[in-house]
């Protein structure tokens, strides 16, 4: 059961960090925001302990964080720094994503494709929760090709 409970957390720990580098991406959008650290306390948090995060994505997010200027510096100074640098440093951030997780492809997706892609998610979502949460009489074996199959394109279920 340790083993189960550890991977779980690995998975969760895993998830929880594409969601943060892809908040930290958002502030790519930004024209300016407070508190001025915000972007730094969110690589430290992110780095954190090092626990599960690899050790190559960590280096390249502290020499993204090296780049911010000092959060305590004039405000205006900092906020004119972020509007002459965001878009380079957001870039850098993609690319840091891109290269150690596989996430923030600039897909270019159609509103409409977005919509279908978050209702196919959210299906898949629920019929995970259905499997490990309601009380189906299933084999494991089917219970295992079942999750074998999410997320496969129709042409390969």
């Amino acid at each position: 059961m340790k083993v189960a409970y550890e991977i779980h957390e690995y998975l969760l720990y895993d998830f929880l960090m594409d969601k943060r580098l892809y908040d930290l991406l958002e502030f790519g959008g930004y024209s300016h925001f407070y508190p001025k650290n915000a972007l730094a306390s969110e690589i430290d948090d992110l780095t954190g302990d090092g626990q599960y995060i690899d050790v190559e994505l960590k280096q390249a997010l502290q020499k993204l964080k090296s780049e911010l200027p000092d959060p305590n510096q004039k405000e205006e100074l900092f906020d004119a720094w972020w509007k002459t640098n965001s878009k380079n440093w957001t870039e850098k951030l993609r690319k840091v994503m891109i290269e150690y997780r596989d996430i923030g492809h600039d897909w270019q997706f159609s509103w409409h494709d977005r919509l279908l892609l978050k209702e196919y998610y959210h299906a898949n979502v629920l019929l995970l929760y259905c499997l490990y949460y309601c009380d189906y009489n299933l084999t494991d074996s089917v219970l295992d090709k079942i999750k074998d199959k999410l997320l496969l394109p129709k042409s390969e279920v």
